[in-house]
Order: C-alpha cells, then sequence, then structure tokens
C-alpha cells in the first residue's frame, strides 16, 4: 500500500473461498472454545 501509493482495499471473503475446509474449522473450534456442541450436517440433508 505504501510503496505502491494505492488505497487500502478489504479481501472480504477471499480467505473463507481459498480454503473452505480450514474456515470450518475455525469456525467450530471458535464455538466449541464457547461452549457449544457443533454437528455438521450437509445441506439438503433431513433430520
Amino acid at each position: 500500500m505504501l510503496s505502491d501509493n494505492v488505497t487500502y482495499r478489504e479481501l472480504g471473503a477471499y480467505f473463507t473461498q481459498r480454503n473452505p475446509q480450514r474456515a470450518t474449522r475455525r469456525a467450530i473450534n471458535a464455538l466449541n472454545q464457547h461452549g457449544y456442541t457443533v454437528t455438521r450436517n450437509p445441506r439438503g440433508a433431513t433430520a
């Protein structure tokens, strides 16, 4: 930014799209640390 004289641009969901499995693991770990139990169910799955 400073050396190229360009403005800052937020990448947004770039890292989530780049490695969705890692993003999923991080989200589950964060919820577990806050005391939640997480059960993963694929989209479209019926209970």
